[in-house]
């Protein structure tokens, strides 16, 4: 049991907050007793998994924000296009968007992966559109 004042609130806020993570009610003036097992129960297992998922979501917003970093400005214009590529929709405009990426000599590898991604959700390209973008990448990064 927990004896002093201080470790009665302790105890209860950690005991509420395992009642609220199993979605029960907990009511702040609550005077129940509960015993140092349950609390150490709860913190030996329950503390642990919460932490865990705290720093799963704290690795994945660094990843998220890392993965904007590196693509930039570029992001919000180029992921829209990626979807519309893999659901086989505005297929014009996908290209006009990959011939735009080559002559705004953005880094090679986006037009390509984007090409790549092209190619493959299409089932290939058609020989119009592979001979026009084959030209523009030679001409703009001289392959």
């Amino acid at each position: 049991e927990c004896s002093t004042r201080s470790e009665q609130a302790l105890c209860h806020h950690l005991l509420c907050a395992e009642r609220d993570s199993q979605t029960a009610v907990c009511s702040p003036g609550s005077s129940q007793q509960h015993d140092v097992t349950q609390m150490k129960q709860f913190v030996a297992q329950d503390l642990k998994v919460m932490k865990t998922q705290s720093r799963a979501v704290a690795l994945h917003i660094s990843a998220s924000e890392e993965i904007q970093k590196q693509k930039g400005s570029y992001f919000e214009t180029q992921l829209p296009v990626e979807h519309a590529l893999v659901s086989g929709i505005n297929s014009r405009d996908n290209i006009s968007y990959i011939e735009n990426c080559m002559a705004q000599l953005r880094p090679i590898t986006i037009p390509l992966r984007l090409i790549c991604l092209l190619s493959h959700c299409s089932d290939g390209l058609s020989l119009i559109d592979y001979q026009r973008i084959k030209t523009q990448f030679v001409q703009a990064y001289g392959f």
